[in-house]
């Protein structure tokens, strides 16, 4: 027996169909950081929204029982870098703030955000070489072990 007659030849019909090459990643990275940056509540440090009931007149956002900027700021930069989009910069700052006392309020989060913030510092760490960037990462870290 050859090798070649092990392989499973799938059953079913083929059709040829001509599609775009590409997907616009650079429109979809928009869209990304305008509902990103836009389900925030201004008054509460940027704290986002993940809940929305649609059903009711007028419609309500809500918030989810933690803080998310951890999980949503790492996209966001990567979206910004594909773009160069400033849209709602205001976000962004607020949320490094948040990054920066993340080990103060580490004990209060789900593991997920925690993770996902430290992901956050170190893509920050990276672009900018700060050295605080490193402390914040240490900090954060050293509270959860």
């Amino acid at each position: 027996m050859s090798a070649t007659s092990s392989v499973p030849i799938p059953e079913g019909t083929y059709e040829c169909r001509v599609v775009p090459d590409t997907v616009d990643l650079a429109h979809c990275a928009e869209l990304a950081i305008n509902a990103i940056t836009r389900g925030v509540d201004p008054q509460r440090d940027y704290d986002t929204y993940l809940r929305g009931n649609i059903v009711l007149n007028p419609p309500r956002l809500q918030r989810s029982w933690e803080s998310t900027q951890g999980k949503l700021a790492e996209p966001l930069v990567l979206n910004r870098l594909m773009t160069g989009n400033r849209a709602n910069v205001e976000v962004d700052a607020a949320w490094i703030g948040w990054l920066h006392g993340l080990a103060d309020g580490v004990t209060h989060l789900h593991p997920v955000y925690i993770g996902r913030g430290l992901s956050a510092i170190a893509l920050y760490h990276r672009l900018t070489q700060d050295s605080g960037w490193l402390d914040t990462g240490h900090r954060v870290v050293d509270q959860v072990v």
